[in-house]
């Protein structure tokens, strides 16, 4: 699973999802293909995994940028222990995703095809983005 290398503090507080905060990250940087979240939710690294395998099996050409990483961690307590006694144990780790922010890009066509089968196993409503050229006023491709 996706984990943070070093850390401070393992057990954190959660942050809370605001519509009201504006993100810089919905443009497209790296690629001209980008997939744009429509909703603010948390993805955990294993649900990060599993689309990372499988856009990997079923892409041979292209390239894939991922915008997200997993870097706040999640705490539990077990199910049959009494209340006090301390925060709880690391659970999992998970990304923070807010509206209109921009989770992986492409730079191949024929990967959006194979990528749009591997969208339906992610927790949100997700739409394509393209890069816009302004000059000659169309898509780049």
């Amino acid at each position: 699973m996706l984990s943070p290398k070093k850390y401070k503090f393992i057990k954190q507080h959660r942050i809370l999802l605001n519509n009201n905060i504006k993100i810089k990250k919905n443009k497209i940087v790296f690629g001209i293909y980008g997939f744009q979240s429509k909703k603010n939710t948390y993805i955990t690294s294993k649900q990060i995994k599993t689309i990372k395998n499988s856009i990997l099996l079923n892409s041979k050409k292209g390239k894939i940028w991922f915008r997200i990483f997993p870097n706040n961690p999640v705490t539990s307590k077990l199910k049959g222990m009494r209340m006090g006694s301390g925060k709880g144990y690391l659970k999992l780790w998970i990304a923070n995703i807010k509206l209109n922010q921009i989770i992986f890009e492409t730079n191949n066509y024929i990967l959006i095809k194979n990528i749009k089968i591997t969208i339906s196993k992610l927790p949100i409503p997700i739409k394509i983005k393209y890069k816009f050229d302004y000059e000659n006023k169309n898509i780049i491709t």
